[in-house]
Protein backbone atom coordinates (compact mmCIF):
# COMPACT_ATOMS: atom_id res chain seq x y z
CA UNK A 1 0.00 0.00 0.00
CA UNK A 2 1.76 3.56 -0.61
CA UNK A 3 -0.23 6.39 1.02
CA UNK A 4 -0.48 9.56 -1.09
CA UNK A 5 -1.65 13.11 1.48
CA UNK A 6 -2.86 16.05 0.06
CA UNK A 7 -4.42 19.73 0.76
CA UNK A 8 -6.99 21.60 -1.19
CA UNK A 9 -8.01 25.17 -0.45
CA UNK A 10 -11.03 25.26 -2.50
CA UNK A 11 -14.31 23.44 -3.15
CA UNK A 12 -14.50 21.64 -6.47
CA UNK A 13 -13.59 18.64 -8.74
CA UNK A 14 -10.62 17.18 -7.32
CA UNK A 15 -8.68 14.68 -9.77
CA UNK A 16 -5.73 12.42 -8.46
CA UNK A 17 -4.49 10.08 -11.22
CA UNK A 18 -1.15 8.11 -11.36
CA UNK A 19 1.11 7.71 -14.50
CA UNK A 20 3.89 4.98 -15.51
CA UNK A 21 6.92 6.62 -16.88
CA UNK A 22 5.99 6.54 -20.26
CA UNK A 23 2.71 8.47 -19.50
CA UNK A 24 0.39 6.00 -19.44
CA UNK A 25 -2.70 6.23 -16.61
CA UNK A 26 -2.62 3.36 -14.21
CA UNK A 27 -5.00 4.23 -11.67
CA UNK A 28 -7.59 6.97 -10.84
CA UNK A 29 -7.43 7.32 -7.36
CA UNK A 30 -9.65 10.23 -7.03
CA UNK A 31 -12.19 12.39 -9.39
CA UNK A 32 -14.80 13.94 -7.73
CA UNK A 33 -16.43 17.18 -5.66
CA UNK A 34 -14.17 17.76 -2.33
CA UNK A 35 -14.24 20.48 -0.01
CA UNK A 36 -11.45 22.33 1.29
CA UNK A 37 -9.09 20.35 3.65
CA UNK A 38 -6.40 17.53 4.17
CA UNK A 39 -7.08 14.32 2.32
CA UNK A 40 -5.09 11.25 2.41
CA UNK A 41 -5.54 8.27 0.05
CA UNK A 42 -4.73 4.66 0.08
CA UNK A 43 -3.18 3.04 -3.07
CA UNK A 44 -3.02 -0.34 -3.75
CA UNK A 45 -0.28 -0.88 -6.10
CA UNK A 46 0.86 -4.21 -5.47
CA UNK A 47 -0.11 -5.11 -9.56
CA UNK A 48 2.25 -2.94 -10.57
CA UNK A 49 6.33 -3.58 -11.00
CA UNK A 50 8.53 -1.37 -8.98
CA UNK A 51 9.50 1.45 -10.60
CA UNK A 52 9.26 5.62 -11.00
CA UNK A 53 5.28 7.05 -11.08
CA UNK A 54 4.10 10.54 -11.91
CA UNK A 55 1.03 11.40 -9.93
CA UNK A 56 -0.64 14.39 -11.11
CA UNK A 57 -3.33 16.78 -8.66
CA UNK A 58 -6.04 18.95 -10.54
CA UNK A 59 -8.56 21.21 -8.94
CA UNK A 60 -9.80 24.21 -9.96
CA UNK A 61 -7.32 26.50 -11.93
CA UNK A 62 -4.20 24.11 -9.55
CA UNK A 63 -2.26 21.40 -11.20
CA UNK A 64 0.97 19.34 -9.82
CA UNK A 65 2.91 16.54 -11.33
CA UNK A 66 4.61 14.74 -8.27
CA UNK A 67 7.22 11.67 -9.03
CA UNK A 68 7.22 9.06 -6.80
CA UNK A 69 9.33 5.17 -6.75
CA UNK A 70 7.46 2.09 -5.75
CA UNK A 71 9.56 -0.18 -4.60
CA UNK A 72 8.11 -3.57 -3.56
Amino acid sequence: MTTVEFRIANYGIVSLKVYDILGREVATLMDEMKGPGTYRLQWDSRNLPSGVYLYRLRTGDFQAVKKMVLLK
